[in-house]
């Protein structure tokens, strides 16, 4: 994913904590206005050495399977980045999960990590 796209309804329950992490880009369509999402919050927390990865045939680490942070470098953010998977992935604490849920926004795909 290059950006998340929010409605009105997922700015008014987390617009405060996006713009705390990144920027809030309209964007307007025909049905609605969706405010496109652009995190800014990168955090050099990738832990290589408990992350796991499928491995090659020729024995070589192949695909990250299920990334690992060093919990003590991601502090109280509760949206960012990690340089190693920069345009890939964007990653959530428990607590951004739960006021997602909590307002009965529906979209995202949340997947646990270490």
């Amino acid at each position: 994913p290059g950006f998340f796209a929010f409605n009105s309804k997922a700015i008014d329950a987390l617009g405060g904590l996006l713009e705390n992490n990144g920027e809030l880009l309209e964007l307007p369509m025909k049905s609605e206005l969706l405010h496109a999402f652009n995190p800014h919050n990168e955090i050099d927390c990738f832990d290589k050495t408990r992350a796991q990865y499928k491995t090659r045939r020729n024995g070589e680490r192949g695909r990250l399977l299920k990334p690992a942070f060093d919990e003590s470098k991601v502090g109280d953010t509760e949206l960012f980045q990690v340089p190693e998977l920069l345009q890939t992935q964007f990653f959530v604490t428990d607590a951004f999960k739960q006021r997602y849920e909590e307002h009965g926004l529906t979209g995202l795909k949340f997947e646990a990590v270490s």
